[in-house]
C-alpha cells in the first residue's frame, strides 16, 4: 500500500523557493495561506492531491509561475486539471488517463510554449479542452493517442513551431474547414501515424510561409508502413505556396526508402526552388539506394546530405 509523503506546511509559504520538483509519493495538501511569491518553475509529475481543487490553489499561490510541468498519476483521481496562471510561459502536461479524467482547462494569457502527451486508448477515454487566452503561443507539441481536443486547433492558428505526433486519423482530429496556419514557420511531423502523408500535403497547402520541415520518428512509437500514400503529382490540385517560395530546410530521418516514399522526395525538391538544406537519414539497410532515387533540384544552391544509420 502506497503512503505518500506530505510536505511540511512551511513550504507552501516559502519566500526563497523558486524551483520545486516534485516527483512520485507525494502528496499535495495545499494549506489555507499558500503563497509561494518567488516561485518560477514547478514540476509535478505523479504525485496525488488531497481534494479536487488542490492544484488550483497551489498554482493561485505562484503569481510568478513561469514554468510548469504537469504529468498524471494514476492514482490522481482529479477529474479536472485547471491551469489558471498569468504568468506562466512554458506548459507540458501528460495525462495519463487510465482513471476518469474529463476536462483539461488552460487560462494562461502569456504562453509561448505548449506540450501535451495524452496516451488515451480509446473513444470513451475523450476529454474536453478548453482555452481561449493563449495569444502569445509560439510553439506546440502535440503527442496524442486520442486527440479529444476539439477547442484546441482554433488556439494553435498563430503559432510559429509545430511538432505533431498523432497516431489517430489525424486530418479528423486536428482539423477543422477553413483553417489556414499563416505564421507557422517550422513544421515537424511523426510517421507513426498511417496517414500521415495526407496530413502533410494539407499542412503544406495551409502553411504558405513555412521555412523548415523535418518527417521524424518518434522512438516509442513504431512506424506506419501499411499507410494510404498521397500521389503527390496527381492529388495536389496545385503546388503548394511555400514549396515553391519559402521552404529553406527539409529534413527525413529514419526513411525507409520504398518507391513511394522516393516520390515525395522527388515531388519536394522538384518544386522547393528555395531550399538551401535537404538531409536524409535512410532507417537500417534501404530497399532502395540512394543511387536509383532520381534527385533534382528545383534550387540550384541546396546543399543535400545523405545518411545510413
Amino acid at each position: 500500500m502506497r503512503h505518500p509523503a506530505r510536505l511540511p506546511s512551511s513550504l507552501y509559504i516559502s519566500k526563497s523557493l523558486v524551483i520545486l520538483n516534485l516527483n512520485d509519493d507525494v502528496h499535495i495538501d495545499v494549506p489555507r495561506m499558500a503563497c509561494l511569491p518567488f516561485l518560477k518553475t514547478l514540476f509535478l509529475r505523479r504525485v496525488t492531491y488531497s481534494y479536487e481543487n488542490s492544484l488550483t490553489k497551489l498554482l493561485s499561490s505562484c503569481p510568478v509561475l513561469e514554468d510548469l510541468v504537469l504529468e498524471r498519476s494514476e492514482f490522481d483521481y482529479l477529474g479536472t486539471w485547471k491551469v489558471i496562471v498569468p504568468s506562466l510561459q512554458r506548459l507540458t502536461v501528460e495525462i495519463l488517463r487510465t482513471n476518469h479524467f474529463r476536462e483539461l482547462l488552460v487560462r494562461t494569457p502569456s504562453l509561448k510554449y505548449f506540450k501535451i502527451i495524452d496516451d488515451g486508448a480509446s473513444e470513451d477515454d475523450n476529454y474536453s479542452f478548453d482555452s481561449n487566452t493563449m495569444p502569445n503561443l509560439e510553439e506546440v507539441y502535440i503527442d496524442s493517442v486520442n486527440l479529444g481536443l476539439d477547442k484546441f486547433v482554433s488556439s494553435i492558428t498563430y503559432v510559429k513551431r509545430l511538432t505533431l505526433c498523432i497516431r489517430v486519423d489525424a486530418q479528423e482530429a486536428l482539423y477543422r474547414a477553413g483553417i489556414v496556419f499563416n505564421h507557422r514557420k517550422h513544421l515537424k511531423l511523426c510517421q507513426c501515424d498511417s496517414n500521415w502523408s495526407k496530413l502533410l500535403a494539407r499542412l503544406l497547402n495551409d502553411s504558405p510561409n513555412l521555412q523548415e520541415m523535418e518527417i521524424y520518428q518518434h522512438a516509442d512509437h513504431e512506424m506506419s508502413l501499411f499507410n494510404p500514400w498521397v500521389s503527390w503529382e496527381n492529388e495536389l490540385n496545385c503546388v503548394p505556396k511555400c514549396l515553391l517560395s519559402t521552404l529553406e530546410t527539409f529534413k527525413w530521418t529514419k526513411m525507409i526508402a520504398t518507391e513511394k516514399a522516393s516520390h515525395l522526395l522527388k515531388y519536394i525538391f522538384k518544386y522547393a526552388s528555395r531550399l538551401k538544406t535537404a538531409t536524409i537519414v535512410f532507417e537500417n539497410a534501404p530497399e532502395v539506394t540512394v543511387q536509383e532515387i532520381p534527385i533534382t533540384f528545383s534550387s540550384t544552391a541546396c546543399q543535400f546530405v545523405c545518411k545510413f544509420e
